[in-house]
């Protein structure tokens, strides 16, 4: 018989235990949807962003890198926002990570172009919506 009772954890074979997993397993969703949230989904509009310096850049090419990014960096922290690097900083940022995030150098390029393309996205965004407001 397993021992229960406070302190003590409930199997995954009871059905309280097995809520709990199904509960953790939620919550842990949950986190990492809310990890990838500052992130932009690709789009179209940013994969015209992206074309401006990598015409190979497409809407599938940059999800794929987002969900790498998300996926491979969220393991260890919480993820960087694009704009909070500059553009000298993060292949130095991104170097530094890849022995850990196990990342072949094509994806470290993969990952770089994706946050490059996010940063001078929403830097274009930004001007726009000052532009508007100033009008």
């Amino acid at each position: 018989m397993h021992p229960s009772g406070p302190g003590r954890a409930a199997s995954p074979s009871t059905p309280a235990g097995a809520a709990r997993a199904w509960a953790v397993a939620v919550l842990v969703a949950l986190a990492m949807a809310g990890c990838g949230a500052r992130l932009p989904p690709a789009t179209p509009e940013l994969a015209a962003v992206a074309q401006k310096r990598w015409p190979d850049l497409d809407v599938p090419k940059l999800e794929s890198a987002r969900q790498l990014y998300i996926q491979r960096c969220s393991s260890c922290h919480w993820l960087v926002e694009p704009r909070s690097e500059t553009e000298k900083t993060w292949p130095t940022v991104i170097e530094s990570m890849a022995k850990k995030a196990k990342i072949t150098p094509a994806q470290q390029d993969q990952l770089l172009r994706y946050v490059l393309s996010v940063r001078d996205f929403e830097i274009a965004e930004k001007a726009k919506a000052k532009a508007a407001k100033s009008q």
